[in-house]
């Protein structure tokens, strides 16, 4: 990933990340860390810190719900649910345009779960950044997937 790259990314979401590294896997398909394994090289997917950044994302949104409000466990179920559909993830991630600096396999398309994927990738990388941690992925799911930014 060139560094122009990493710059634009770290822009368009507004973190700047201490680690660089942590980015660059984030946007690293498993294809791709494959293909670059059989050249010889150590390269990690953002599998990883998909899986990560999946359970942050569930931790901060329920955080987000329970401290709204009166709704009943029920109905913060099913609010959390909306924000966790793959869809909601894949559209945030059309939205700041970042699909294109995915690192992909020759003639791979860009699924709709991959974008999802990279999202919560995202949110691992975030997490796990020493310029990051839970208040940064906080603030980074309330400006992108809540309109009133808190």
């Amino acid at each position: 990933m060139l560094p122009q790259d990493i710059k634009e990314i770290e822009n368009v979401i507004g973190h700047r990340f201490g680690n660089k590294r942590l980015l660059e896997t984030a946007f690293t398909t498993p294809a791709y860390a494959n293909q670059q394994k059989s050249k010889g090289e150590t390269l990690e997917s953002g599998d990883r810190l998909e899986f990560l950044g999946d359970g942050v994302l569930k931790y901060i949104l329920t955080r987000r719900l329970y401290l709204s409000g009166n709704d009943s466990a029920g109905q913060m179920t099913e609010e959390r649910q909306t924000y966790e559909r793959f869809e909601t993830h894949a559209g945030i991630v059309d939205r700041l345009d970042i699909a294109k600096y995915l690192l992909l396999v020759g003639n791979q398309t860009v699924s709709e779960k991959m974008k999802s994927d990279l999202f919560e990738s995202i949110i691992g990388a975030v997490y796990l950044d020493k310029r990051g941690g839970l208040k940064a992925v906080g603030r980074l799911v309330s400006r992108l997937m809540f309109s009133d930014g808190n």
